[in-house]
C-alpha cells in the first residue's frame, strides 16, 4: 500500500490561519511553547498526544489527514439571534408568537 504523504506542520498552519489565531494562543491553549509549535511546523511528524490536543483546541481532525477517503471536516452547529421589528416577521408567524405569548401569560396568570 502506498503512503500518503502529509506535512502535518503545514496543515496546522493553514487551519490556524482560517481560524484567524496566532501561534502564542495556540500555544497557550494547548499548554506548550511557541519553540515546540513552531518545531511542529517544521516537521513532517509530530507527537500523537500534541496533535490530540492540537485537535481539540482548533476543533479540526488531524488524524483523518492520514486516511485515504475520509472526510476533513467537522461540522458546527452555530446558533444566533436576529431582532426584527413586527413588520419585517411574517403575519402567519406573528400569529403563531402571539398565541405562545397568551398561552404563556395564561399560565404565569394560573
Amino acid at each position: 500500500m502506498k503512503r500518503k504523504r502529509v506535512c502535518i506542520g503545514d496543515i496546522i498552519k493553514k487551519k490556524l490561519s482560517e481560524r484567524g489565531m496566532s501561534i502564542s494562543e495556540l500555544a497557550r491553549l494547548a499548554s506548550c511553547s511557541r519553540g515546540a509549535l513552531h518545531g511542529v511546523f517544521m516537521k513532517q511528524s509530530i507527537n500523537t498526544n500534541l496533535l490530540q490536543i492540537i485537535s481539540e483546541v482548533l476543533e479540526y481532525d488531524f488524524f483523518s489527514c492520514f486516511q485515504e477517503n475520509e472526510q476533513k471536516t467537522i461540522s458546527r452547529t452555530y446558533r444566533f439571534e436576529i431582532e426584527l421589528t413586527e413588520k419585517e416577521i411574517p403575519e402567519e408567524l406573528m400569529k403563531k408568537i402571539q398565541q405562545q405569548r397568551r398561552k404563556e401569560n395564561d399560565v404565569v396568570q394560573k
